[in-house]
């Protein structure tokens, strides 16, 4: 490509000689001493910088009666340029010439791949490789600005590392590259044991999972999890599928479905026996991403069907519902030197004519909402925010806050609502013993610096803990006998280990300050957790 600058117009015409210079010119002082008008300079041999470019680069080094030292600075400006827009293979040269009306002749020089090697992967396609890094394909000029955004794009599983080793070529101008694989098998197996549990149920919690993340070597993921009541099954089990397709610049599907079956008898003779499933499709759309954070959109729809029965001896009250959401998400993940912040707003709203229908509840034929919650018509929205923030404080102490909360327009059944209580919430308590259609959550967190040097080797990280977390619901349009709000308050202590052969630990010990229906007023409650991954 032969990109022209325009000349430019000089106020004064200058006589003008041609000059020449190679490697048998004139000696270096006499040459150093020696003016001529640069008018234009003609840049031979570019394919991939833009003209404007090229011109931005260079024109400060024209005018009347300047020499070698502005030719010498154009082609090293003009080289600039390249290596800063990504195109770290090309190069600038000042061939032999003769200066003939002011005119400046530049030779880019392009360094393309000539041969691209993928090596040492065993369990991702080398083609799959190629496909994503396509910057470095054979015959390209590689610009490493795309190139380094297509690594990051192959190496997001953490169990492949793709290092790229380049030298030059055995044709002058060409470069060869050798991508590196460090692999393993994309298949991820845990387990947990836990004390997660709600009100009148079993303490004890068992999850197992199961992870693959490159299927049909399309690097699509699959997962399976399964939790239980281990001490008495039927109070609780839930089976969830999740499929993600990832995309390019961080976009992609995911596809999850959840079924779920409890049995609990929280009055006596009374037994609640709950059955649902959802099927969820979410899109995730990259939005920006700078040097300090990324920020994206996620749409998604819901279809979820609950069945829930309240037996009491020989009489029974069904309340079905089955519903189709739709959602709007806000997420923003943000840090710097010393902290992060993460940012989610999520806007949820039902169509009320969507999958609406009336049922039998038990003896007047309602609306499903209506039968479910007093209030309820299936038309609802609720803005759901919730923001974290993470930051150092020196010699390894950090300080970690959270605030979320949500909105409703309208009373909301109990799977849109804010639940708190319990591990993710506030710790103290049973899980979701607080829920509401309005709510807010605050904590705070210390966290000491890793403490396992003193521990020994079999302790890869350790870290104690101390919080506060506080949080308040409000119920639209409470029924007679229901408390309009709830509140629920703690404070505690607790640690974080990562043992070897791949165990973690979690440990809390947490004192309620309010009381509940199920939790005492200072009573403490230790809340723990034990995990394995492979």
């Amino acid at each position: 490509m032969l990109t022209r600058l325009r000349r430019i117009a000089v106020a004064c015409l200058w006589a003008f000689a041609g000059l020449a210079w190679g490697q048998d010119s004139a000696p270096a002082p006499q040459a150093e001493a020696l003016r001529f008008d640069i008018l234009e300079y003609v840049v031979e041999g570019n394919s991939v910088l833009q003209a404007m470019d090229i011109e931005r680069a260079v024109m400060p080094f024209l005018g009347p009666g300047l020499g070698m030292a502005q030719v010498e600075a154009a082609r090293s400006a003009l080289e600039k340029a390249y290596q800063q827009a990504g195109w770290q293979t090309v190069f600038v040269d000042v061939p032999e010439q003769r200066v003939d009306s002011g005119v400046v002749r530049l030779v880019v020089l392009e360094g393309k791949v000539s041969r691209l090697q993928v090596s040492n992967a065993r369990y991702i396609s080398q083609g799959h490789i190629r496909a994503v890094v396509a910057e470095l394909a054979e015959g390209t000029v590689p610009n490493f600005n795309r190139m380094q955004a297509q690594l990051a794009q192959v190496n997001r599983n953490e169990d492949r590392r793709v290092q790229p080793v380049l030298r030059p070529g055995t044709a002058p101008g060409t470069v060869e590259v050798d991508l590196k694989v460090t692999d393993r098998l994309p298949l991820v197996l845990s387990a947990e044991m836990n004390n997660r549990h709600a009100a009148n149920t079993r303490p004890l919690r068992l999850s197992l999972s199961a992870r693959y993340d490159n299927l049909f070597q399309r690097e699509h993921g699959l997962a399976l999890s399964f939790s239980t009541a281990p001490q008495q099954p039927a109070q609780s089990q839930v089976l969830t599928a999740t499929y993600t397709i990832p995309e390019a610049g961080g976009a992609g599907w995911v596809v999850f479905g959840v079924l779920s079956d409890s049995e609990v008898e929280p009055l006596g003779a009374t037994t609640v026996i709950g059955k649902g499933g959802s099927l969820g499709l979410r899109r995730q759309l990259p939005v920006l991403e700078t040097a300090g954070g990324v920020h994206s959109l996620t749409l998604g729809a819901d279809w979820k069907s609950t069945r829930q029965r309240i037996q009491s001896g020989a009489d029974a009250l069904h309340s079905p519902l089955r519903y189709l959401p739709l959602s709007l998400g806000y997420t923003a993940t943000l840090s710097d030197k010393d902290s992060s912040t993460a940012l989610n707003a999520a806007l949820t709203f039902g169509l009320r004519g969507l999958l609406g229908r009336d049922v039998a509840c038990p003896d007047l034929v309602v609306d499903q909402f209506e039968c479910a919650r007093h209030g309820a018509d299936g038309g609802f929205a609720s803005l759901r925010l919730d923001a974290r923030h993470d930051i150092g404080l020196g010699e390894g102490w950090r300080l970690a806050g959270r605030l979320a909360g949500q909105l409703a327009s309208q009373p909301l059944v109990s799977a849109e609502q804010f639940v708190t209580g319990g591990a993710d919430t506030v710790r103290g308590y049973l899980e979701a013993e607080a829920p509401g259609d309005h709510g807010v959550l605050a904590s705070l967190e210390l966290r000491t610096p890793n403490l396992a040097k003193a521990v020994g080797d079999s302790v890869q990280d350790l870290t104690l803990l101390a919080f506060a977390e506080v949080s308040q619901v409000r119920l639209i349009d409470p029924l007679p006998g229901q408390a309009a709000r709830s509140a629920l308050a703690s404070v505690g202590a607790g640690l974080r280990a990562k043992l070897a052969a791949s165990w973690t630990a979690a440990l809390d010990l947490a004192l309620p300050i309010r009381r509940t229906t199920t939790t005492p007023e200072r009573h403490p409650r230790v809340q723990f957790r034990l995990g394995t991954q492979y």
